[in-house]
């Protein structure tokens, strides 16, 4: 890799991770990198559109809402899935020097698409689960003392549940650390998706705070980028409500939301080259 590869040879700082993400912003390739996100965009938007009762403000009014929007968070898992293992494979490419192109990485990722599916799917199942452990007890809870009942929980009780809260959090975050890589070495790997965690958890193990300094920047361009996004999506929203242009509001907040996911890969990959680089005999690439 090292004559294929220039600067990934060696180890990265998080901030150098975050400038070779960043510098996707500003590449020829960026459209071609954004143009999945943007279709699930659209996708998303026509769904709404054509669906209205999904919407947050209709929530109690749809008798079948958990199913609507279950089938509605499937798509845009699927699309999310498809976005950025072609994203992957295109930055990969990029980063490597490779010629690449939206079909390439389209094929590349329909021959592990399935592999991708499980292998998401199950590292959202741990990431997540630790949560359900606070949360399950608790809805139990309230839903045998009544809808509208106030749970009177004493000093101890109330101090349990806050170490078991941030037991959950620490757990959650070990496991977003160990499987962060998971997708990548799937799509770059074909690597089947329990041998993805697997090769994700020892590329990461010995360098947490390190992978933590990335997912952390990611979290924070993130945030930023939905908050802009829901601002702009209200002013629009607010500005032509009743004309034309009003129920293009959540286009163009999806479209914000979504201009980071070309970033958010590119430092993914970015960092499992790194830390390929920080453990040579890791390497498959």
């Amino acid at each position: 890799m090292a004559e294929e590869g220039g600067y990934l040879v060696v180890p990265q700082s998080v901030l150098e991770i975050f400038g070779t993400g960043l510098s996707f912003l500003f590449s020829k390739q960026y459209f071609v990198l954004f143009l999945p996100f943007l279709l699930l965009s659209v996708l998303e938007w026509l769904f709404l559109i054509f669906f209205p009762s999904l919407r947050l403000n209709d929530l109690a009014l749809t008798g079948f809402l958990p199913l609507k929007v279950s089938f509605l968070g499937l798509i845009t898992f699927f699309g999310y899935l498809l976005a950025i293992g072609i994203d992957t494979s295109i930055v990969a490419d990029e980063l490597l020097g490779i010629e690449t192109s939206l079909g390439k990485g389209y094929e590349k990722v329909f021959e592990v698409f399935r592999e991708l599916l499980v292998g998401s799917f199950l590292v959202a199942l741990l990431v997540f689960s630790p949560m359900f452990i606070v949360l399950f007890p608790l809805s139990f809870l309230q839903k045998k003392l009544g809808e509208f009942a106030i749970i009177n929980l004493d000093n101890s009780t109330i101090n349990l549940l806050g170490i078991l809260g941030l037991v959950c959090f620490a757990l959650q975050v070990i496991f977003l650390i160990w499987f962060c890589l998971t997708p990548v070495c799937i799509v770059l790997e074909k690597n089947r998706a329990i041998n993805a965690m697997n090769k994700s958890r020892e590329l990461t193990r010995g360098n947490w705070f390190h992978v933590l300094g990335v997912i952390f920047l990611i979290s924070v361009i993130f945030s930023i980028t939905s908050s802009a996004a829901s601002f702009i999506g209200k002013f629009v929203n607010g500005s032509f409500a009743g004309t034309l242009l009003g129920p293009f509001a959540f286009l163009v907040e999806t479209i914000i939301s979504n201009l980071v996911g070309p970033i958010s890969v590119g430092m993914l990959v970015a960092l499992y080259f790194d830390l390929l680089a920080r453990k040579p005999y890791l390497k498959s690439l």
